[in-house]
């Protein structure tokens, strides 16, 4: 196996890792910290407005991102640790997935399923529960890729290809998460293992489609710009620096 054949593998296989603990730690964490000051967050609301429309949208948006927060920045800083070793200045990628998770958290959470309701008037789409699952994910994809393309722009060409990728991503995300939720809700505690346990097995799927993308674009770059050197060139000209 190739030196880059490696670099792929421990990247992707990296990419994986931080998808599953960032989306499961994450999720965890924001959930911990979204029940401690929901109550505090309720009765901010109701002192502001007094119609329940309102507040059930004010506090499902400031629920979403708080979670959506917890999620970007520690996902973010797992990719950051891989992203680290072969892109330049990447430590605004941790930001920018946070402000890109808690934003789109909080739109898939509230508007997510009133586009779905939207589209089914106009294009009879989507019908089935599973494609408005998908449809909220790819809300909060589209966010969270518009987030952390700057990052990513003027450094891999053709970057704008990680939207798509984070929008499929975040489909896919959305999808198992939800299968598998359903699954182990079932037995076990639905407050807050089975979510768990699911949106860390949807990260690490999401993590193994995006790992890829991520991959293939830096490394086209990088073969590009003449930073990755064959084996074969290198074992031709062994004493190359020689005189």
């Amino acid at each position: 196996m190739t030196s880059r054949r490696i670099q792929a593998w421990v990247f992707w296989c990296g990419w994986v890792l931080a998808g599953a603990l960032g989306m499961g730690i994450g999720w965890t964490t924001g959930w911990l910290i979204d029940t401690a000051v929901a109550e505090t967050i309720a009765d901010g609301v109701a002192a502001v407005t007094s119609s329940f429309a309102i507040q059930h949208i004010v506090q499902r948006t400031l629920n979403g991102a708080v979670i959506g927060a917890a999620i970007g920045l520690i996902l973010g800083a797992g990719q950051w640790l891989v992203l680290r070793c072969c892109l330049r200045n990447a430590g605004w990628w941790v930001v920018a997935s946070a402000v890109g998770w808690a934003a789109g958290w909080a739109l898939a959470q509230t508007t997510g399923r009133t586009i779905a309701g939207s589209l089914q008037q106009i294009i009879d789409w989507p019908r089935s529960s599973s494609e408005i699952t998908a449809l909220v994910g790819m809300v909060a994809g589209t966010i969270i890729g518009s987030a952390q393309w700057p990052i990513l722009r003027g450094k891999v060409r053709t970057s704008g290809w990680w939207i798509v990728a984070s929008i499929i991503g975040a489909a896919l995300l959305w999808l198992v998460a939800s299968s598998i939720s359903g699954r182990l809700n079932r037995t076990d505690d639905p407050d807050l293992l089975g979510p768990a346990v699911s949106w860390a097995i949807g990260g690490a799927a999401a993590g193994a489609l995006t790992g890829a993308v991520a991959w293939q674009l830096i490394s086209s770059t990088a073969r590009g710009a003449g930073q990755f050197a064959s084996s074969q060139e290198q074992e031709s000209s062994p004493h190359s620096s020689s005189v």
